[in-house]
C-alpha cells in the first residue's frame, strides 16, 4: 500500500491509543490477520452460494461450509496455512459455534431473505482504494450492492453490541464510504459489519458527525507523523495486550502532545 496515504485502519488504531500511531510509524510491524479472522472472511465469501441452495441456514449447513473453506485456505494463504496440521485446523474450526452462527443468519433469512442477500453478497471482494483526496487507502471486505448503492462491508470477529455496531466499526465504515464515494463517484448512506461468529449482520447509516471526526482524525493522525510528536496515552488505553508497551513505558510525553 502507498505509504504516501493513511490506511482506514489507523482510525481503529487511533480511537484505541493515539500513541500506538507514533510507534507504528517508527517501530513497524507488519500485523497479519489471524487464523479465525481468515477462516471466517472465507465463510463471508462463501455464504452468497450457501444460502441461495437453501430457503433455511442449518447447523450441517454452516459445518458443510466450513469444510469446504478448509480446502481452500492453504492456496489462498499459503504462508499462513500451507504448513498447518489438519489437526491443528480442525481444532481452529471447532471453536467456532456453528449453531449460533446458523441461528444468527437464520434470523435474517426469516426477516428479509431478499435483502440480506443483497447485503451480503459481493459486488467486488477486498478492493483495494486510494482517495487522493483525503490521501486515504484501504481495503474494505467487501463492497455490496443495494439497490443503486455501494455499501462498504467490514468483517469483525468479536461480539456485537446490544443495537447498532462499535463506535470502531462505524470510524471504520465512514473511512471506507470516502473511498467508495471516490472511486465511484457516489454518495454512500450505509455501512455494514458483519459479525460472522455469531452470525449477525448490522446496517448503519454514515452520519455526518462520523465523517467529521473522521476527518479531524486522519488530521491528527498527519500532525504526529509529520512533527513527530508522540501523543498522551488516553485514560482506557488497552496497555496491557499492546505489542508497544515496552517501549511506550520508557518514552517521555512532550509538550506539543497537549495538544492531541
Amino acid at each position: 500500500m502507498d505509504q504516501n496515504h493513511l490506511r482506514v485502519s489507523q482510525l481503529a488504531t487511533y480511537n484505541s491509543c493515539p500513541r500506538k500511531i507514533y510507534f507504528e510509524q517508527t517501530l513497524p510491524k507488519p500485523t497479519q490477520p489471524g487464523k479465525e479472522t481468515l477462516i471466517l472472511k472465507e465463510l463471508s465469501h462463501l455464504l452468497p452460494s450457501t444460502i441461495k441452495k437453501t430457503d433455511e441456514i442449518s447447523e450441517n449447513d454452516i459445518t458443510r461450509a466450513f469444510h469446504e473453506v478448509c480446502k481452500e485456505l492453504a492456496h489462498i494463504y499459503p504462508g499462513t496455512f500451507a504448513q498447518i496440521p489438519k489437526e491443528e485446523l480442525v481444532g481452529l474450526v471447532k471453536q467456532l459455534d456453528t449453531k449460533a452462527i446458523a441461528d444468527g443468519l437464520s434470523t435474517h433469512i426469516k426477516e428479509d431473505r431478499r435483502g440480506f442477500l443483497a447485503s451480503i453478497t459481493p459486488h467486488a471482494s477486498e478492493p483495494l482504494l486510494y482517495s487522493e483526496k483525503h490521501r486515504l487507502a484501504g481495503v474494505p471486505n467487501k463492497i455490496v450492492k443495494i439497490e443503486d448503492e455501494f455499501v462498504p462491508s467490514v468483517l469483525k470477529t468479536g461480539r456485537p453490541p446490544k443495537n447498532g455496531v462499535w463506535k470502531t466499526e462505524r470510524l471504520l465504515l465512514t473511512g471506507y464510504a470516502l473511498l467508495v464515494e471516490e472511486h465511484y463517484n457516489t454518495i454512500v448512506k450505509t455501512g455494514i459489519a458483519e459479525y460472522l461468529r455469531h452470525g449477525t449482520i448490522r446496517k448503519i447509516r454514515i452520519r455526518a458527525r462520523e465523517r467529521r471526526e473522521v476527518l479531524q482524525t486522519l488530521h491528527k493522525i498527519k500532525k504526529i507523523h509529520q512533527n513527530q510528536i508522540i501523543p498522551e496515552k488516553p485514560p482506557h488505553a488497552p496497555c496491557e495486550r499492546c505489542e508497544h508497551k515496552e517501549q511506550c513505558e520508557i518514552t517521555p510525553e512532550t509538550l506539543s502532545s497537549k495538544f492531541f
